[in-house]
């Protein structure tokens, strides 16, 4: 299982690797990510993982361990393609915050002024707002198991974000819209990604595209699984009923629930994402949104729990005495995070190819003091 993918060399061929500044970290502190890295794989029985930290806006470590498939053996790298879940909600939220840039949408804008379709089974789904949707705070049921998001059955279709809007119908609410206490709910982003693509109109994913990806550089990003070569592609992974791993049958992916759930990226490009929020919206030179735009994402908003507190479309919790910036996801063979440490200018990217294992909590700590050492 432990894959060793040698970076030393072409670390050292350049300043800048995929038109991006790097950071040479000696051989030890490299050797110390790997050798963590691939203690969490064994550990966790995952086949294969991306990894990419940086340091003041500099690539420290970007690479991939382990294999994509567990039967072909093909190694993991940096340009691997993984299934990213729920990390796809902070870019919703970005999206909806260029709308608002744009004066295509307000927060408080109720839902049903851009999707008139939009009904439930309850009168006081007529006073949720756009913002209510980004906090959780909507009262809106979450999707629910993993058979309940068709992944068996996937929808390709332009369609299929509309007609998951309108099948909500006979859902009913679980609180009133506005209250404080968010609970978590997959839904409200789909309905979200609706609002993006009826406000811009054009698709969910086009707007994604065109305002987030292309601007940002991240060449081998999407929403739509067929824009992704299968060659790119980590396979997802399960625990059969023997216990042991295998390559899942099902993937995850469908169209209907593609704001919530169907980012697929890479290290390189999530490494790119990343520096733009470090930045305040700014990607070399071009700015993808506002500083106030960045300030409403990083800035808690509502209470989740004793840890997290929600931005718009971020978790924030503490780390280390200072504040961590972060989202997870997870499904059928997937584990992913980001975080982002803004007051240490670091940021991690752990992306795998198996659900349902331990936080890679020692490789981002390890990856987080080796960092501190950088400038």
């Amino acid at each position: 299982m432990k894959q060793k993918i040698f970076t030393s060399i072409f670390l050292l061929i350049g300043t800048f690797i995929y038109g991006q500044e790097i950071i040479e970290i000696s051989v030890e502190d490299e050797q110390l990510i790997d050798s963590v890295g691939n203690l969490y794989l064994d550990a966790n029985q995952i086949p294969g993982m991306g990894i990419g930290v940086l340091k003041n806006g500099k690539v420290l470590y970007s690479k991939g361990l382990g294999f994509k498939d567990k039967n072909t053996k093909e190694p993991v790298t940096n340009k691997t393609v993984f299934h990213l879940a729920s990390i796809s909600k902070p870019f919703v939220s970005t999206a909806i915050l260029q709308l608002v840039e744009q004066g295509k949408i307000e927060l408080d804008d109720l839902v049903t002024e851009h999707l008139p379709y939009f009904r439930m089974a309850d009168d006081r789904y007529k006073s949720i707002t756009i913002e209510h949707l980004l906090l959780h705070t909507a009262g809106i049921p979450d999707v629910g198991p993993s058979e309940n998001y068709e992944w068996d059955k996937p929808q390709d279709d332009d369609e299929a974000l509309e007609r998951y809007v309108k099948s909500l119908a006979t859902w009913k609410l679980e609180f009133k819209p506005g209250r404080k206490k968010p609970s978590y709910t997959n839904t409200g982003y789909e309905i979200l990604g609706d609002i993006i693509s009826k406000a811009s109109g054009i698709s969910f994913e086009q707007f994604m595209q065109e305002n987030i990806f292309t601007p940002n550089e991240m060449i081998a990003s999407s929403f739509l699984l067929s824009d992704i070569p299968n060659k790119t592609l980590s396979s997802p992974h399960i625990k059969n009923s023997d216990g042991e791993i295998e390559v899942s049958a099902i993937y995850p992916y469908n169209r209907e629930h593609a704001p919530s759930s169907c980012l697929h990226s890479n290290i390189e490009d999530m490494l790119k994402f990343a520096i733009m929020n470090l930045n305040k919206g700014q990607y070399n030179d071009k700015q993808i949104y506002s500083e106030n735009t960045y300030n409403l994402l990083m800035t808690p908003q509502v209470k989740e729990n004793k840890i997290f507190q929600y931005g718009l479309g971020w978790n924030i919790a503490d780390f280390r005495n200072t504040k961590r910036i972060e989202f997870t996801g997870g499904d059928i063979g997937f584990d992913t995070v980001i975080i982002m440490v803004p007051s240490k200018s670091f940021a991690i990217v752990v992306l795998s190819n198996r659900h349902f294992v331990t936080p890679a909590f020692q490789v981002i700590n390890t990856a987080f003091d080796i960092a501190s050492k950088y400038n």
